[in-house]
């Protein structure tokens, strides 16, 4: 990430995280704050959507239900991550359009 050869997606805490949304992912807040203050020009921001629900040790053929989550909410906590508006401003807008190739488009 330092080197400007690794991206990273912030993005889907809801499915590592011990303590949810009203903890507001704090564990999953220590390793984005790492990651944000190491290389923030890597970091990329993802709602994870859709919200499907992994096989889990399961059939991979069985259809699941999507997981209700409020990607609004996310949208708060990574605020909060990042700190300050430029580095979210960073990460929502002005990284994917260098990964992406949007530059210079409106």
């Amino acid at each position: 990430m330092k080197r400007g050869e690794l991206w990273v997606k912030i993005s889907a805490p809801h499915l590592d995280s011990q303590f949810g949304e009203d903890g507001n992912y704090a564990d999953m807040g220590v390793v984005a704050k790492e990651l944000l203050g190491e290389a923030p020009r890597m970091c990329v921001y993802s709602s994870g959507w859709p919200h499907v629900q992994g096989a889990m040790g399961g059939d991979p053929l069985t259809i699941r239900p999507f997981r209700d989550v409020d990607d609004s909410a996310f949208v708060d906590v990574v605020k909060g991550w990042v700190g300050n508006w430029r580095a979210f401003q960073q990460i929502m807008v002005d990284n994917p359009r260098r990964l992406w190739g949007w530059e210079g488009r409106d």
